[in-house]
This record gives structure tokens, sequence and C-alpha cells, in this order.
């Protein structure tokens, strides 16, 4: 059965809390969309208007996975947008396999699938060889994540140095979307929360 909403979220901040005060966000940036407001950790990516933020840090959504396992664990809902640069993820070969060695039934199309984080945890196995680079992930609270609209974050765009359409942002909001992950060169992220994005940056490992 796939519940609307989770408590989930607040397993989150009590584990990045911790782990945070033990790290330190080298190696990262974080951009502001409003030029004129204050910075922390470098340079930064804050959307006053919708409390969004948006930044790039060195790392893999592989490699975070597996450095933050309980983090994703607790996840309600994983939205998987973007494999190896293709936007027609429910057709890769790949995905259909791993998703049956796991016995996993996802929700959703050709274009995207929506499971949950132990789910995706147990995707994103180094075994499984499914996180190649190149990929696009969503977290949310709530399945509402299958209707948003995502601007591409993968690839080569640095969101260190490039603004985020507000849109973005809005749409996440509007989704019960707090997290975006995009990687290439770096590993992008977009959220909705100030706390989450200063704390992910101390999570953050090379890949």
């Amino acid at each position: 059965m796939w519940v609307t909403r989770s408590r989930g979220v607040s397993q989150f901040s009590q584990f990045l809390s911790a782990r945070y005060t033990l790290m330190t966000g080298t190696g990262a940036s974080v951009r502001r969309a409003n030029p004129g407001g204050q910075s922390f950790l470098g340079r930064n990516n804050v959307n006053e208007l919708h409390g969004a933020f948006a930044g790039h840090v060195e790392s893999s959504i592989g490699a975070f996975v597996l450095s933050a396992e309980p983090f994703f664990l607790a996840c309600p809902f994983v939205l998987l947008a973007v494999l190896d640069s293709s936007t027609r993820v429910g057709e890769l070969p790949s995905v259909k396999r791993a998703l049956a060695s796991q016995g996993i039934v996802a929700r959703g199309d050709a274009r995207a699938l929506l499971i949950t984080g132990n789910e995706f945890v147990r995707l994103a196995r180094p075994e499984e060889r499914l996180l190649n680079g190149f990929d696009e992930v969503w977290l949310a609270e709530s399945a509402n994540v299958r209707h948003l609209r995502p601007v591409r974050i993968t690839g080569d765009v640095d969101l260190g140095t490039h603004e985020v359409p507000s849109a973005l942002f809005e749409s996440m909001a509007g989704c019960d979307c707090f997290l975006g992950l995009g990687d290439g060169l770096g590993m992008n992220y977009v959220s909705t929360r100030r706390s989450l994005a200063q704390r992910i940056e101390g999570l953050a490992t090379s890949p």
C-alpha cells in the first residue's frame, strides 16, 4: 500500500544532524538564486521567495547512498527520473533486471519510476550496477512526486554556478518533494530545506 504522507523525514533530520557535527563540507559550493543574500559554506544559492537551495559537491549519487544509507532508508518515496542519461527509465533493460533481481514492483511508466527509499538503497548496491553516473533522483514525502516537472540537473551543469529556475522550486513544493540529486561531473542537489542543503555538504564524500 502506498501512503500519502510519512514521518520518515524527521528521521532524516536526526541522522543528518548527528553526521553533520562530525563532518565538514570540503569541496562543496552552495549558490544563491537571489544574489544579494547572506552566504554559508562558500558560494550560496538560496531562493529567498521559496526557501529553496541548490549546490554542487564532489560526489556521486551512488557514493552518497553508500555513505548515508540510513538517510535514504528513511525516505518515503524516491522518483527515478534519469539513469545513465536516459529519460526513459522504465524501458531500460538494466532497470528491469535490477527490479526483478530485488523483487521490486515500481510505480510509473516509461519515463520515470516511483519506489520507496528502502527499495532505492537495494537498487543502489554496487552489484546491481544501476547507478553509473548521469543519474537523477528526487526524494519526497508523498507519492505526489510522480507529478513533478523537474529541470534536468544531471551532466556537466554545476548548480554551484548556474541559476535554477524558480518554477522548479514551486513544482517541488507542490509535489511534497524536498530534495533532488543529479550527477555526472560531481553531484548537484536542489532542496527546499536550508538545513538539509547545509548538511548534505557535510555528508557528501568523494566518489
